[in-house]
Protein backbone atom coordinates (compact mmCIF):
# COMPACT_ATOMS: atom_id res chain seq x y z
CA UNK A 1 0.00 0.00 0.00
CA UNK A 2 3.20 2.24 1.04
CA UNK A 3 4.72 1.73 -2.57
CA UNK A 4 0.95 2.21 -4.13
CA UNK A 5 0.91 5.82 -2.06
CA UNK A 6 4.37 6.99 -3.44
CA UNK A 7 3.82 5.80 -7.16
CA UNK A 8 0.27 8.04 -6.76
CA UNK A 9 1.74 10.83 -5.69
CA UNK A 10 4.34 10.53 -8.16
CA UNK A 11 2.19 10.27 -10.73
CA UNK A 12 0.50 13.04 -9.68
CA UNK A 13 4.09 15.58 -9.00
CA UNK A 14 4.71 14.85 -12.80
CA UNK A 15 1.61 16.20 -14.28
CA UNK A 16 1.40 19.95 -15.56
CA UNK A 17 0.48 22.51 -13.21
CA UNK A 18 -3.38 22.75 -12.25
CA UNK A 19 -5.45 25.38 -10.99
CA UNK A 20 -5.28 24.81 -7.69
CA UNK A 21 -1.03 25.59 -8.33
CA UNK A 22 -2.29 29.11 -9.93
CA UNK A 23 -4.59 29.46 -7.23
CA UNK A 24 -1.53 28.70 -4.51
CA UNK A 25 0.36 31.00 -6.56
CA UNK A 26 -2.12 33.52 -7.12
CA UNK A 27 -2.99 33.72 -3.23
CA UNK A 28 0.87 34.38 -2.04
CA UNK A 29 1.72 37.01 -4.22
CA UNK A 30 -1.72 38.54 -3.10
CA UNK A 31 0.11 39.92 -0.04
CA UNK A 32 2.10 42.47 -2.40
CA UNK A 33 -0.82 44.31 -1.88
CA UNK A 34 0.18 44.87 1.96
CA UNK A 35 -1.80 47.13 3.77
CA UNK A 36 -3.80 48.62 1.21
CA UNK A 37 -7.52 48.52 2.12
CA UNK A 38 -6.63 48.89 5.92
CA UNK A 39 -8.76 45.99 7.34
CA UNK A 40 -10.39 44.73 4.02
CA UNK A 41 -6.85 44.23 2.62
CA UNK A 42 -7.37 42.13 -0.95
CA UNK A 43 -5.81 38.72 0.70
CA UNK A 44 -8.42 39.11 3.86
CA UNK A 45 -11.45 39.48 1.35
CA UNK A 46 -10.06 36.64 -1.12
CA UNK A 47 -9.55 34.75 2.34
CA UNK A 48 -13.60 35.22 3.17
CA UNK A 49 -14.49 34.39 -0.26
CA UNK A 50 -13.19 30.79 0.44
CA UNK A 51 -14.36 30.54 3.18
CA UNK A 52 -17.21 27.91 1.59
CA UNK A 53 -14.84 26.13 0.09
CA UNK A 54 -12.44 25.30 2.88
CA UNK A 55 -14.99 24.26 5.30
CA UNK A 56 -15.96 21.79 2.72
CA UNK A 57 -12.41 20.57 2.19
CA UNK A 58 -11.71 19.80 5.89
CA UNK A 59 -15.37 18.09 6.44
CA UNK A 60 -14.31 15.55 3.05
CA UNK A 61 -10.87 15.02 4.41
CA UNK A 62 -12.03 15.02 8.16
CA UNK A 63 -10.72 11.21 8.07
CA UNK A 64 -7.31 12.03 6.96
CA UNK A 65 -5.44 11.90 10.12
CA UNK A 66 -3.32 14.77 9.65
CA UNK A 67 -5.96 17.20 8.71
CA UNK A 68 -8.01 15.98 11.70
CA UNK A 69 -5.35 16.66 13.97
CA UNK A 70 -4.90 20.10 11.91
CA UNK A 71 -8.34 20.86 12.24
CA UNK A 72 -9.11 20.34 15.73
CA UNK A 73 -5.59 22.63 16.62
CA UNK A 74 -7.37 25.25 14.46
CA UNK A 75 -10.82 25.37 16.47
CA UNK A 76 -8.93 24.81 19.88
CA UNK A 77 -6.83 27.70 19.13
CA UNK A 78 -9.63 30.30 17.84
CA UNK A 79 -12.25 28.93 21.00
CA UNK A 80 -9.54 30.24 23.16
CA UNK A 81 -9.09 33.21 21.46
CA UNK A 82 -12.77 33.81 21.76
CA UNK A 83 -13.46 32.79 25.06
CA UNK A 84 -10.25 35.33 26.00
CA UNK A 85 -12.33 38.25 25.22
CA UNK A 86 -14.23 37.74 28.65
CA UNK A 87 -10.91 38.51 30.72
CA UNK A 88 -9.17 41.00 28.23
CA UNK A 89 -8.51 45.04 28.91
CA UNK A 90 -9.45 46.09 25.74
CA UNK A 91 -12.79 44.66 24.86
CA UNK A 92 -13.32 47.01 21.62
CA UNK A 93 -9.91 45.66 20.29
CA UNK A 94 -10.59 42.32 21.23
CA UNK A 95 -13.99 41.88 19.06
CA UNK A 96 -12.25 43.28 15.83
CA UNK A 97 -9.33 41.33 16.35
CA UNK A 98 -11.70 37.95 16.73
CA UNK A 99 -12.59 38.62 13.13
CA UNK A 100 -8.87 38.85 11.97
CA UNK A 101 -7.92 35.85 13.36
CA UNK A 102 -10.77 33.74 12.03
CA UNK A 103 -9.82 35.60 8.33
CA UNK A 104 -5.87 34.47 9.09
CA UNK A 105 -6.90 31.09 10.99
CA UNK A 106 -9.04 30.70 7.42
CA UNK A 107 -5.84 32.05 5.13
CA UNK A 108 -3.85 29.46 6.98
CA UNK A 109 -6.06 26.41 5.51
CA UNK A 110 -6.60 27.54 2.55
CA UNK A 111 -3.19 27.43 1.83
CA UNK A 112 -2.86 23.81 3.14
CA UNK A 113 -6.08 23.15 1.08
CA UNK A 114 -4.27 24.28 -2.02
CA UNK A 115 -1.13 22.95 -1.12
CA UNK A 116 -2.67 19.31 -1.04
CA UNK A 117 -4.79 19.62 -4.11
CA UNK A 118 -1.88 21.15 -6.71
CA UNK A 119 -0.49 18.74 -8.96
CA UNK A 120 3.01 20.45 -8.28
CA UNK A 121 2.29 22.00 -4.97
CA UNK A 122 6.08 22.28 -3.43
CA UNK A 123 7.36 24.21 -6.80
CA UNK A 124 4.15 26.26 -7.07
CA UNK A 125 4.53 27.29 -3.08
CA UNK A 126 8.06 28.66 -3.89
CA UNK A 127 7.14 30.32 -7.00
CA UNK A 128 4.16 32.07 -5.06
CA UNK A 129 6.77 33.29 -2.33
CA UNK A 130 9.20 34.52 -5.37
CA UNK A 131 6.20 36.09 -7.59
CA UNK A 132 5.08 37.95 -4.20
CA UNK A 133 8.87 39.41 -3.90
CA UNK A 134 9.67 40.24 -7.37
CA UNK A 135 6.47 42.10 -7.44
CA UNK A 136 7.21 44.10 -4.18
CA UNK A 137 10.58 44.89 -5.41
CA UNK A 138 9.55 46.54 -8.50
CA UNK A 139 7.99 49.29 -6.06
CA UNK A 140 11.06 49.26 -4.11
CA UNK A 141 13.19 49.80 -6.80
CA UNK A 142 11.04 53.01 -7.08
CA UNK A 143 11.67 53.96 -3.76
CA UNK A 144 15.43 53.49 -3.51
CA UNK A 145 16.38 55.32 -6.56
CA UNK A 146 14.18 57.84 -7.33
CA UNK A 147 12.86 58.23 -4.03
CA UNK A 148 9.01 57.96 -4.92
CA UNK A 149 7.02 56.50 -2.16
CA UNK A 150 3.10 55.26 -1.43
CA UNK A 151 0.90 57.02 0.27
CA UNK A 152 0.78 54.24 2.72
CA UNK A 153 4.38 55.07 4.20
CA UNK A 154 4.47 56.72 7.41
CA UNK A 155 7.29 58.44 5.95
CA UNK A 156 8.22 61.26 3.24
CA UNK A 157 10.19 61.17 0.31
CA UNK A 158 12.35 63.70 1.99
CA UNK A 159 12.80 62.06 5.33
CA UNK A 160 15.43 63.25 6.71
CA UNK A 161 18.05 61.72 10.39
CA UNK A 162 20.01 63.10 12.30
CA UNK A 163 23.60 61.19 11.48
CA UNK A 164 26.00 62.70 14.41
CA UNK A 165 24.79 65.88 14.30
CA UNK A 166 24.72 65.92 10.05
CA UNK A 167 21.53 66.03 8.92
CA UNK A 168 21.15 63.60 5.56
CA UNK A 169 18.29 61.84 3.37
CA UNK A 170 17.22 58.72 4.85
CA UNK A 171 17.16 56.08 1.85
CA UNK A 172 14.50 53.37 2.23
CA UNK A 173 11.91 50.78 0.97
CA UNK A 174 8.88 50.50 2.35
CA UNK A 175 6.79 49.39 -0.45
CA UNK A 176 2.97 48.46 1.09
CA UNK A 177 3.93 47.75 4.43
CA UNK A 178 3.83 51.45 6.05
CA UNK A 179 7.38 51.37 7.03
CA UNK A 180 10.77 50.55 6.26
CA UNK A 181 10.41 47.33 9.06
CA UNK A 182 7.48 46.04 7.66
CA UNK A 183 9.37 45.67 4.38
CA UNK A 184 12.61 44.31 5.81
CA UNK A 185 9.91 42.03 8.01
CA UNK A 186 8.36 39.94 4.91
CA UNK A 187 11.34 39.90 2.95
CA UNK A 188 13.49 38.08 6.01
CA UNK A 189 10.30 35.83 6.41
CA UNK A 190 10.86 35.02 2.23
CA UNK A 191 14.46 34.08 1.81
CA UNK A 192 14.10 30.59 2.82
CA UNK A 193 11.86 30.11 0.17
CA UNK A 194 13.63 32.07 -2.27
CA UNK A 195 17.12 29.94 -1.81
CA UNK A 196 15.21 27.30 -1.55
CA UNK A 197 13.70 27.87 -5.06
CA UNK A 198 17.09 28.91 -6.31
CA UNK A 199 18.20 25.31 -5.21
CA UNK A 200 14.79 23.22 -6.79
CA UNK A 201 14.47 24.74 -10.14
CA UNK A 202 16.64 23.16 -13.32
CA UNK A 203 16.98 25.64 -15.98
CA UNK A 204 19.69 28.45 -16.27
CA UNK A 205 17.53 31.11 -16.72
CA UNK A 206 15.03 30.23 -13.74
CA UNK A 207 18.40 29.50 -11.70
CA UNK A 208 19.65 33.44 -12.89
CA UNK A 209 16.52 35.24 -12.25
CA UNK A 210 16.09 33.28 -8.92
CA UNK A 211 19.36 34.78 -7.73
CA UNK A 212 18.33 38.47 -9.21
CA UNK A 213 15.48 38.30 -6.86
CA UNK A 214 17.66 36.94 -4.43
CA UNK A 215 20.36 39.98 -4.84
CA UNK A 216 17.98 42.68 -4.75
CA UNK A 217 16.00 40.80 -1.56
CA UNK A 218 19.51 41.47 -0.14
CA UNK A 219 19.99 44.56 -1.52
CA UNK A 220 16.65 46.04 -0.36
CA UNK A 221 18.00 45.11 3.48
CA UNK A 222 21.10 46.96 2.95
CA UNK A 223 19.09 50.38 1.64
CA UNK A 224 16.83 49.85 4.78
CA UNK A 225 20.14 49.34 7.48
CA UNK A 226 18.14 47.17 8.96
CA UNK A 227 20.17 45.32 11.32
CA UNK A 228 17.83 42.69 12.19
CA UNK A 229 16.93 41.96 8.57
CA UNK A 230 21.07 42.12 7.61
CA UNK A 231 21.02 39.52 10.90
CA UNK A 232 19.07 37.11 9.37
CA UNK A 233 19.92 37.07 5.78
CA UNK A 234 23.62 36.19 7.28
CA UNK A 235 21.82 33.73 8.92
CA UNK A 236 20.01 32.19 5.60
CA UNK A 237 22.83 32.42 3.50
CA UNK A 238 25.20 30.97 6.36
CA UNK A 239 22.53 27.74 6.57
CA UNK A 240 22.63 27.77 2.33
CA UNK A 241 26.49 27.29 2.53
CA UNK A 242 26.28 24.31 4.89
CA UNK A 243 23.94 22.77 2.73
CA UNK A 244 25.65 23.71 -0.38
CA UNK A 245 26.93 20.43 -1.18
CA UNK A 246 23.88 18.31 -0.23
CA UNK A 247 21.87 20.17 -2.61
CA UNK A 248 23.60 19.23 -5.66
CA UNK A 249 22.96 22.34 -7.42
CA UNK A 250 22.87 21.60 -11.13
CA UNK A 251 25.00 24.82 -13.40
CA UNK A 252 26.13 26.24 -10.09
CA UNK A 253 29.25 26.95 -11.80
CA UNK A 254 27.80 28.41 -14.67
CA UNK A 255 25.49 30.98 -12.20
CA UNK A 256 28.52 31.99 -10.29
CA UNK A 257 30.52 32.97 -13.37
CA UNK A 258 27.18 35.01 -15.03
CA UNK A 259 25.97 36.70 -11.85
CA UNK A 260 28.99 37.37 -9.27
CA UNK A 261 30.61 39.84 -12.31
CA UNK A 262 27.54 41.77 -12.60
CA UNK A 263 27.42 42.00 -9.04
CA UNK A 264 30.25 42.69 -8.62
CA UNK A 265 30.14 45.39 -11.10
CA UNK A 266 26.89 46.67 -9.59
CA UNK A 267 28.88 47.29 -5.97
CA UNK A 268 31.24 48.86 -7.30
CA UNK A 269 29.02 51.46 -9.58
CA UNK A 270 26.62 51.90 -6.21
CA UNK A 271 28.29 51.45 -3.29
CA UNK A 272 27.54 54.34 -1.89
CA UNK A 273 24.19 53.97 -1.87
CA UNK A 274 24.84 50.18 -0.37
CA UNK A 275 26.95 51.25 2.38
CA UNK A 276 25.88 55.36 3.47
CA UNK A 277 22.37 54.06 5.17
CA UNK A 278 24.59 51.86 7.61
CA UNK A 279 27.07 54.02 7.72
CA UNK A 280 24.59 57.37 8.55
CA UNK A 281 23.01 54.89 11.13
CA UNK A 282 26.37 54.05 12.84
CA UNK A 283 26.86 57.70 13.10
CA UNK A 284 23.61 58.49 14.65
CA UNK A 285 24.71 56.09 17.29
CA UNK A 286 23.44 53.06 16.69
CA UNK A 287 24.95 49.66 17.66
CA UNK A 288 24.46 46.42 15.84
CA UNK A 289 23.76 44.44 18.89
CA UNK A 290 22.64 46.93 21.32
CA UNK A 291 19.08 48.84 21.10
CA UNK A 292 18.05 50.19 24.80
CA UNK A 293 14.72 51.15 22.91
CA UNK A 294 13.49 47.75 22.31
CA UNK A 295 15.49 46.05 25.24
CA UNK A 296 13.13 48.75 27.42
CA UNK A 297 10.16 47.57 25.52
CA UNK A 298 10.82 43.98 26.18
CA UNK A 299 11.26 44.59 29.99
CA UNK A 300 7.74 46.13 30.45
CA UNK A 301 6.45 43.57 28.09
CA UNK A 302 7.41 40.54 30.40
CA UNK A 303 6.07 43.49 33.39
CA UNK A 304 3.00 42.59 32.00
CA UNK A 305 3.10 38.84 31.41
CA UNK A 306 4.20 38.83 34.90
CA UNK A 307 1.02 40.70 36.17
CA UNK A 308 -1.09 37.99 34.32
CA UNK A 309 0.63 34.77 33.33
CA UNK A 310 -1.23 32.21 32.96
CA UNK A 311 -3.52 33.31 30.12
CA UNK A 312 -2.66 37.08 29.76
CA UNK A 313 -4.20 40.35 28.86
CA UNK A 314 -6.82 38.74 26.45
CA UNK A 315 -6.99 38.98 22.66
CA UNK A 316 -6.54 42.72 21.47
CA UNK A 317 -5.02 43.61 24.97
CA UNK A 318 -1.27 44.62 23.79
CA UNK A 319 -1.46 48.05 23.90
CA UNK A 320 -3.39 48.35 26.83
CA UNK A 321 -0.94 46.45 28.82
CA UNK A 322 1.49 47.77 27.33
CA UNK A 323 0.70 51.26 28.67
CA UNK A 324 3.41 53.96 29.93
CA UNK A 325 6.18 52.09 27.17
CA UNK A 326 7.40 54.67 24.86
CA UNK A 327 6.00 52.20 21.85
CA UNK A 328 3.15 50.36 23.10
CA UNK A 329 3.93 47.43 21.37
CA UNK A 330 6.76 44.93 22.50
CA UNK A 331 8.42 44.77 19.11
CA UNK A 332 8.67 41.51 19.25
CA UNK A 333 6.78 38.31 17.87
CA UNK A 334 7.30 35.86 21.34
CA UNK A 335 6.25 38.64 23.39
CA UNK A 336 3.08 39.68 21.36
CA UNK A 337 1.67 35.89 22.31
CA UNK A 338 3.00 35.88 25.94
CA UNK A 339 1.79 39.67 26.69
CA UNK A 340 -1.53 38.89 25.14
CA UNK A 341 -2.30 34.80 25.77
CA UNK A 342 0.17 33.71 28.39
CA UNK A 343 2.03 31.02 29.36
CA UNK A 344 0.14 27.98 28.22
CA UNK A 345 -0.42 29.39 24.63
CA UNK A 346 3.69 30.52 23.91
CA UNK A 347 4.15 27.06 25.07
CA UNK A 348 2.12 25.77 22.74
CA UNK A 349 3.24 27.79 19.50
CA UNK A 350 6.91 26.60 20.62
CA UNK A 351 5.71 23.13 21.12
CA UNK A 352 4.12 23.23 17.63
CA UNK A 353 7.61 25.05 16.01
CA UNK A 354 9.48 22.45 18.11
CA UNK A 355 7.83 19.56 15.94
CA UNK A 356 8.80 21.21 12.64
CA UNK A 357 12.59 21.03 13.65
CA UNK A 358 11.85 17.51 14.72
CA UNK A 359 10.08 16.19 11.87
CA UNK A 360 12.52 18.19 9.37
CA UNK A 361 15.20 15.63 10.73
CA UNK A 362 13.20 12.48 8.84
CA UNK A 363 12.58 14.31 5.60
CA UNK A 364 15.40 13.08 3.25
CA UNK A 365 14.97 15.90 1.08
CA UNK A 366 17.90 18.89 1.59
CA UNK A 367 15.54 21.48 0.06
CA UNK A 368 12.94 20.89 2.18
CA UNK A 369 15.05 20.49 5.52
CA UNK A 370 16.87 23.90 4.33
CA UNK A 371 13.95 26.15 4.06
CA UNK A 372 12.38 24.93 7.64
CA UNK A 373 15.86 25.08 9.63
CA UNK A 374 17.04 28.17 7.82
CA UNK A 375 13.48 29.71 8.52
CA UNK A 376 13.16 28.84 12.27
CA UNK A 377 16.71 29.43 12.96
CA UNK A 378 16.36 33.02 11.67
CA UNK A 379 12.88 33.53 12.84
CA UNK A 380 13.72 34.60 16.62
CA UNK A 381 15.76 37.16 15.00
CA UNK A 382 12.83 38.17 12.42
CA UNK A 383 10.81 38.54 15.28
CA UNK A 384 12.31 41.18 16.75
CA UNK A 385 12.00 43.51 13.05
CA UNK A 386 8.53 45.16 13.64
CA UNK A 387 5.23 45.01 15.37
CA UNK A 388 1.99 43.71 15.01
CA UNK A 389 3.14 40.14 13.85
CA UNK A 390 -0.14 38.15 14.43
CA UNK A 391 -1.89 40.60 12.81
CA UNK A 392 0.40 40.35 9.95
CA UNK A 393 -1.06 38.18 6.88
CA UNK A 394 2.29 37.21 5.58
CA UNK A 395 3.16 35.63 9.00
CA UNK A 396 0.05 32.85 8.66
CA UNK A 397 1.21 32.39 4.94
CA UNK A 398 4.50 32.00 6.43
CA UNK A 399 3.52 29.39 8.99
CA UNK A 400 1.02 27.37 6.38
CA UNK A 401 4.05 27.64 4.06
CA UNK A 402 5.98 25.72 7.09
CA UNK A 403 3.42 23.13 7.73
CA UNK A 404 2.86 22.02 3.91
CA UNK A 405 6.63 21.51 3.20
CA UNK A 406 7.35 19.53 7.00
CA UNK A 407 3.73 17.66 7.83
CA UNK A 408 2.40 17.63 3.73
CA UNK A 409 5.28 17.37 1.12
CA UNK A 410 7.62 15.57 3.87
CA UNK A 411 5.09 12.56 3.57
CA UNK A 412 5.59 12.60 0.01
CA UNK A 413 9.02 11.41 0.73
CA UNK A 414 10.93 12.91 -2.60
CA UNK A 415 9.15 16.21 -4.57
CA UNK A 416 8.53 16.74 -7.85
CA UNK A 417 10.98 17.07 -10.61
CA UNK A 418 11.15 20.68 -11.62
CA UNK A 419 12.32 22.23 -14.98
Amino acid sequence: MKHLYLNKNKLRENRNRNIFDFLLIFTIALLVFGGYGGALQPIRLFSLVTVPFVFWFYIKYSRNKQMLKTIRAVITLYMFLGASLLWTSDVNEGFKEIIYYAIHLNLFLLIIMLFRKAHQPFYSLLVGWALFIFLTQIIAFNEIFFDVHLDLSIFESDHMMNAGGMIVQKKFASVTFGNYNGYVTVVALSLPFLFGLYASVKKKKHQIITLAIISFAYFSLFINASRGGILVGIIVFTIFLVYLRKLNIKNIKYNLLTVVPILIALILRYYDIILEQLFYRKMAGASFTQDTVRISLFSKALEAFYNKPFFGGGIGSLQKEMTGASILLPHNMFLEILVQFGFFVTLFFLIYLAKHLIRAKKINNPVNSFIIYSALLSLPVASIINSGYLLMPTFWVFLASLYCIVFINGDMNKYRDIK
